[in-house]
């Protein structure tokens, strides 16, 4: 590539996709990779904390950042490896993007129980008399007497196209029907044919289910990252992003159609179902994801008092939320209960049935922003906080998404270590499910064990199981607070002072003095 030290745009080239794109010199990788539609892995939305954004500089040079040593080796580095949300497109450059994984495993496995199928999409078969001169109803109150039983409205789209179809079909056909609203009219008989699509749109994952509304059997599931990933692995990254850029709020929003309206094509090609066959949507999340699926801006949502644009949306179809199924179809979405308690939740509380029973029950959704309700018929307390990035990124060395190659299960046993990698290859990481996992196994044998460190608070730390163990901490004088660290080159330089003292670091716990960041700029 030729260097342009100064231009006002530089060329970049995306391997190995192959996706090129002009620039304003100085803008960093991440972002001209977000804006472009290449995907870039990154939980912290490009504010250099996750260190989850590596990228490699083919050709073209990039200065190492301060951030870059502590993400990777100095072999790496000499190699071009480089925090792409760090790394600032000077000059034209060739940026070689580890493939993300885009397809999360679905938590598709839960306990099942019986319900009456009554769902809000009817269809009915009717065989019309033609009219007469001694018969001259209209269209409509022709089709409407015959639905005796229901009292439907009509879309103005239904009525332009009802006469054509009526005498195509010589007045045998069947009414699409959607709560109170006759949505179609189709030639001849098509009762057996009814789909709903039901959504699952999570702040990391989103997961759509193909329902058959005359079975009550799922049709085809599917899942997918969601596409708003690149401003951020939680919802506050996301809120920020568009209170610091206009036009974020679009796009999180285009991104956000994007990954349904690939999702319901997967889901009808797979079951070979036309999506004009879908007459209902449904969709489930919090209310961030909600509202920047809608493009309702969610700033007040990040600050007290925290308030929701509304917890009930009004009439609402698919074609709002960008979904190319039945161009009538409406769409449900479950309300709120609160800023940070969802539809998510709400859906979850009406599938366990949790509101109707008199045992008070726990109900607990765990994903990037998780919820806990606990409750009873006589009443549910609901709250929430996020988990997904404490347990897959933060400080997480090898923490992943639940996606191939990710440790989701741990058992220790005999002496012997047994792993449940997804995809049943080689572990890369490790995802929220298998820390959880690995963490019980090791309290349920003793090798790490409760210890309060005050103000109610408390942590789990290694118990010395053989001669030699040991940890190091990090000591405020501060503030007191106390925290283990894990910084190689900390322990690096530790291990050479002691080295030069003749002192075996590894039999002792070393703690070191100083000032906590928040101490610090106090």
């Amino acid at each position: 590539m030729t260097a342009v030290v100064g231009a006002d745009r530089v060329h970049l080239r995306f391997e190995p996709d192959g996706a090129e794109v002009r620039v304003p010199a100085g803008t960093a990788i991440f972002d001209a990779a977000s804006w472009n539609g290449v995907a870039i892995d990154s939980t912290c939305g490009g504010h250099g904390t996750c260190k989850k954004c590596r990228v490699r500089v083919v050709e073209g040079e990039v200065p190492i950042s301060n951030v870059d040593p502590r993400a990777f080796s100095p072999d790496e580095l000499r190699d071009g490896w480089r925090l792409a949300c760090r790394a600032h497109a000077v000059a034209d450059l060739v940026v070689d993007v580890p493939p993300l994984q885009t397809r999360p495993k679905a938590a598709l496995v839960g306990v099942g129980h019986h319900v009456i199928l009554r769902p809000a999409v009817q269809k009915r078969h009717v065989v019309l008399e033609e009219p007469s001169m001694e018969d001259q109803r209209s269209d409509v109150a022709r089709l409407l007497a015959a639905l005796d039983d229901l009292e439907p409205h009509l879309d103005l789209a239904v009525v332009r196209k009802l006469g054509r179809v009526l005498r195509d079909a010589q007045f045998d056909v069947t009414a699409v029907v959607c709560d109170d609203r006759l949505i179609d009219v189709e030639p001849g008989d098509t009762t057996g044919r009814r789909f709903a699509l039901a959504f699952d749109l999570g702040t990391t994952s989103v997961v759509a289910t193909l329902l058959d509304l005359e079975t009550g059997q799922p049709a085809s599931v599917a899942s997918m990252l969601n596409r708003q990933q690149p401003f951020g692995a939680d919802v506050i990254s996301r809120i920020s992003a568009t209170m610091l850029d206009p036009e974020a709020l679009e796009a999180l929003q285009s991104r956000a159609q994007e990954t349904m309206r690939q999702l319901a094509a997967e889901v009808c090609a797979e079951a070979g179902v036309d999506p004009g066959e879908v007459y209902e949507i449904t969709l489930c999340g919090n209310v961030t994801m909600t509202q920047l699926a809608l493009g309702i801006d969610p700033e007040p949502l990040s600050m007290a008092p925290f308030v929701v644009a509304t917890h009930e949306l009004p009439p609402a179809t698919a074609a709002d939320f960008g979904v190319p199924v039945h161009p009538r179809a409406p769409a449900f979405v479950f309300p709120s209960l609160g800023a940070y308690v969802g539809g998510d939740i709400v859906a979850g509380l009406l599938a366990t049935g949790l509101t109707r029973d008199r045992r008070l029950r726990l109900f607990i959704d765990v994903g990037t922003n998780s919820e806990i309700a606990l409750g009873s018929q006589e009443g549910v307390l609901a709250t929430a906080a996020p988990a997904g990035p404490a347990f897959e990124a933060a400080q997480i060395r090898c923490g992943m998404r639940a996606a191939e190659g990710a440790v989701e299960g741990v058992k220790i046993a005999d002496g012997e270590l047994a792993l449940e990698v997804i995809g049943d290859v080689d572990a890369v990481g490790m995802c929220g499910s298998g820390l959880v996992d690995c963490v019980a196994e090791l309290v349920t044998l003793g090798l790490l064990s409760r210890v309060e460190v005050g103000d109610g608070l408390a942590r789990y730390e290694p118990q010395r199981s053989h001669a030699g163990g040991h940890h190091h901490h990090l000591v405020c004088d501060g503030c007191g607070r106390l925290e283990p660290f894990e910084d190689d080159a900390l322990e690096r330089a530790i291990r050479h002072l002691a080295d030069r003292v003749a002192f075996d670091v590894s039999d002792h716990d070393v703690t070191l003095h100083g000032l906590c960041g928040r101490c610090h700029s106090a």
